[in-house]
């Protein structure tokens, strides 16, 4: 085969299909990083947000105890008062 034969196989149909599938699997090769980066970040952010959303709930039962904590307080000073009004 002489140069010219093979300039026309590397640059002829065959080879222009070659260079496109080669540049569409590169392509793709850089998606499937990107894709594997993103899935890993969600998944860090879903574990934090599962651990602010313990942390918030452990708040919110605390904030419950003592609101009721409030409440009873003030009930028995309510029983008390009508008690001595009596």
């Amino acid at each position: 085969m002489t140069k010219e034969e093979w300039m026309r196989h590397i640059l002829g149909q065959g080879g222009a299909l070659t260079i496109a599938c080669a540049a569409l699997w590169y392509i793709s090769q850089l998606y499937v990083d990107q894709i594997n980066n993103m899935m890993t970040r969600c998944d860090d952010d879903r574990e934090m947000y599962q651990e602010h959303m313990q942390k918030l709930s452990t708040k919110l039962d605390d904030i419950s105890r003592d609101v009721k904590d409030v409440r009873n307080a003030q009930n028995k000073l309510k029983r008390r008062s009508t008690n001595n009004e009596n």
